[in-house]
């Protein structure tokens, strides 16, 4: 008889340590991500940016100039005329529980990436851009669409952001490619692009990553506070 309160207390303590050590591995993990981002960005913003005729193989660098490419193609939903895209279709799903109340969530059914490769000219030289299989993270490309949608069983929004052949800012690990230099996905730095100028993209970032670092502590003080109860409780 007294066997039952033990047993659930010993069950409760176990499930406290369990979920506090997924959100305290989880907000340690979005903490980490969001340092690298901080020191990414504390590099981009140091270095001091180069002309394309002093660019140097296998340095970081910093540059703004202007999109060329002799075959833009046109983005899947838009057809903007583009280097670079993302489009993005949601669905929203809706279901009932036990007690016949209903509740939905949007789900993704299609994420498209698609990228060619182009050329950054900023009047003194070009190099070569490949954003092939670069992370969204440093991707700071134009929304060209945001389609809402309902919240009714099987109801659709989309979303496409885009890179136009325009005025771009551009850091990035600099590598030698036959003839040419070439800025793609290094492990060594980010590769980052803007259609912005440098300052509004760094204060973007910082202003996003606030919010990720906000969201990282709350999920390991919660966490935290789950283990500290599993313990003494």
């Amino acid at each position: 008889m007294f066997l039952l309160p033990l047993k659930i207390t010993l069950l409760m303590n176990i499930i406290l340590l369990i979920f506090g050590l997924i959100f305290g591995g989880a907000g340690y993990f979005v903490i980490k991500k969001a340092k690298d981002e901080e020191n990414a960005l504390y590099r981009i913003s140091r270095l001091p940016p180069v002309q394309l005729e002093d660019a140097v193989d296998g340095v970081p660098s910093k540059c703004y100039g202007r999109i060329i490419c002799d075959k833009p193609y046109p983005s899947p939903y838009t057809g903007t005329p583009c280097v670079w895209s993302r489009s993005v279709k949601e669905r929203y799903v809706e279901t009932r529980d036990s007690k016949g109340r209903r509740s939905g969530r949007w789900e993704t059914v299609e994420d498209v990436r698609r990228s060619v490769i182009f050329d950054l000219d900023d009047g003194t030289g070009k190099i070569g851009i490949n954003l092939e299989g670069v992370p969204l993270d440093f991707i700071d490309a134009k929304k060209v669409l945001d389609e809402p949608g309902m919240h009714m069983n099987g109801a659709t929004r989309r979303e496409e952001h885009v890179i136009m052949p325009e005025n771009a800012f551009v850091y990035g690990m600099a590598i030698r490619s036959g003839n040419h230099l070439m800025v793609c996905k290094d492990a060594r730095e980010p590769l980052a692009i803007s259609y912005g100028k440098e300052e509004e993209f760094l204060k973007r970032k910082r202003s996003d990553d606030k919010w990720v670092n906000l969201a990282g502590y709350s999920m390991a003080i919660i966490g935290g506070a789950m283990l500290l109860f599993g313990i003494i409780w």
